[in-house]
């Protein structure tokens, strides 16, 4: 014979309160290790004495040909005026 399935309607206790302590207990767990990992590994090294940046400026090349730069157009002057 065939077994009738149960009412969704039907409340069933679940049984939350296990698996919520269990979802601490791993939560907890994994902080824990990642603290620990993160204690362990002893941080970035910081130099306190950084050395200077010598700079100096360059001549980049020769100049442009004047003929190939741009050039601004002059506007004509205004009418005289009226």
């Amino acid at each position: 014979m065939a077994r009738a399935l149960p009412s969704a309607l039907l409340q069933r206790d679940t049984g939350v309160l296990p698996w919520l302590g269990a979802s601490l207990l791993v939560h907890a767990g994994l902080l824990g290790v990642l603290l620990l990992v993160r204690g362990l590994g002893g941080g970035p090294v910081m130099k306190l004495d950084p050395e200077p940046i010598k700079a100096s400026l360059v001549r980049l090349g020769k100049p442009r040909d004047q003929k190939l730069l741009p050039r601004k157009e002059e506007l004509p002057p205004p009418p005289p005026g009226e």
